[in-house]
């Protein structure tokens, strides 16, 4: 394949990355301020696309803060450390909502105890790991 074909199609993949990205971060943004974890500002839909245009600016101002601030190479170093500190975080509360003292709603999928408590075993041990090979 040429050159530059694939470059379009790079340019192309990174793009769609991006946009993906930022409308998760907006969304995100606007159901922790939906739930009151975050200021109610957030919250305020634009009238006619019914988007969350503060959460958007802010999701899109942190995306190019970091592009401009940070290496290629350091980007993808922090990305996978926060993913693994995301899982951990995730495997804990897992293992806190599957105490015994709260029942699992009804037609809920339940997985057995020992799934979040090996997810977070293997992400602090990568964690532990990526720090050692350093």
């Amino acid at each position: 394949m040429p050159l530059k074909t694939m470059s379009q199609i790079a340019i192309i993949a990174t793009l769609n990355g991006i946009i993906v990205h930022v409308i998760m971060i907006s969304r995100v943004l606007y159901g922790l301020a939906n739930q009151g974890n975050l200021p109610k500002v957030l919250t305020h839909l634009n009238a006619r696309t019914g988007t969350p245009l503060l959460a958007t600016a802010i999701g899109v101002a942190t995306i190019l803060a970091l592009a401009l601030a940070v290496p290629l190479a350091g980007l993808a170093d922090l990305t996978a450390r926060f993913t693994l500190v995301t899982f951990a975080i995730i495997n804990i509360t897992l293992i806190r909502i599957k105490s015994p003292e709260t029942a699992p709603p009804a037609q809920a999928f339940v997985c057995p105890g020992w799934v979040p408590v090996a997810g977070l075993v293997s992400s602090i041990g990568l964690l532990l790991l990526d720090l050692v090979v350093r």
